[in-house]
């Protein structure tokens, strides 16, 4: 065979014997809000920081995120003038059913979260963020976020 076939395959021989694991690409800090936090302050974080989705914590377990699909659903929901600036236990409670944080360990690799993006989608579901921390539990602080818009690089990584 034709050495660019065989490095091919060695390629995908390698990609399937050793994946890469997702904080050998997305290893960073993860900015976390408390749940008393300030919306306001959280807000500005968001915005200067460019994030997607900010995963919200009642001391050291999670309890849910923020995301624009939320704010989306407050605001399509909300029932009088006071509703108009909440805090974030108030935000929380406007969670579309099917929006889905899944947890995973350090051990995941990028094969596992495109897995749990695709089978959310599957069910119906829309996937909002993979949370990665030491042992894939709620009360693990998280090590790296992997979102929708993450997956081009993903896929991009894997080629």
């Amino acid at each position: 065979p034709h050495t660019s076939v065989v490095e091919a395959i060695e390629k995908i021989e390698r990609a399937l014997n050793e994946p890469k694991k997702v904080l050998d690409v997305f290893a960073h800090y993860v900015y976390k809000a408390q749940i008393d936090d300030s919306l306001p302050s959280v807000m500005a974080i968001k915005k200067s920081k460019g994030y997607s989705v900010i995963p919200i914590y009642d001391n050291n377990v999670y309890v849910g995120a923020l995301y624009d699909r939320l704010f989306a659903n407050f605001f399509e929901n909300y029932t009088s003038e006071k509703d108009l600036v909440p805090d974030i236990r108030t935000l929380l409670n406007y969670k579309d059913k099917k929006e889905r944080v899944v947890f995973m360990g350090l051990d995941a690799s990028l094969y596992d979260v495109l897995s749990a993006f695709s089978s959310a989608h599957q069910k119906g579901n829309t996937l909002t963020a993979v949370l990665i921390s030491e042992k894939g539990l709620l009360n693990n602080p998280p090590q790296a976020i992997i979102t929708v818009a993450d997956l081009p690089h993903i896929l991009h990584e894997l080629a």
